[in-house]
């Protein structure tokens, strides 16, 4: 398996010829989701979600398929039917041949005087492997490569 830090909260993740993307947002390079066969996004924070990038990575690949929450999913299953999938805390998928477990609902708090926002899939997803575990960028939850 292959792990690739790109900027900001995106990592890229690669096994057996296929990839899978979390949280290409704002803040990542333009070309981070693409050619990628899964793409899981946390929330709708711009630092984690930019449409733009994802349409982008969705069209170039008719295969792949994105795992995120419902607000995000909202927003792109009517442009990729069959291909957007909704999860919440406590699912489990495959995505990339990826074994993924959903953790945590809720968005670390940032400031106090902003609500948590909901969360799902990448910060708080576990896709196994034999790798050692690693931080998530999202400090409520985490998740292990």
């Amino acid at each position: 398996m292959k792990l690739t830090k790109k900027s900001h909260a995106c990592v890229r993740l690669e096994k057996d010829g296929q990839s899978l993307v979390l949280d290409p947002g704002a803040f990542t390079e333009e070309d981070a989701a693409l050619g990628a066969d899964a793409i899981l996004v946390t929330h709708e924070h711009p630092d984690h979600f930019d449409e733009l990038r994802l349409r982008a990575a969705m069209e170039i690949n008719p295969a792949a398929q994105i795992w995120t929450l419902k607000a995000v999913a909202e927003k792109l299953t009517s442009a990729f039917p069959g291909r957007v999938h909704t999860v919440g805390h406590g699912d489990t998928f495959t995505a990339a041949g990826f074994e993924v477990q959903v953790h945590g609902e809720l968005h670390a708090v940032i400031h106090p005087d902003i609500p948590g926002s909901p969360t799902s899939a990448t910060s708080s997803t576990a896709a196994r492997s034999s790798t050692p575990a690693t931080p998530s960028p999202c400090p409520s939850t985490r998740w292990r490569p």
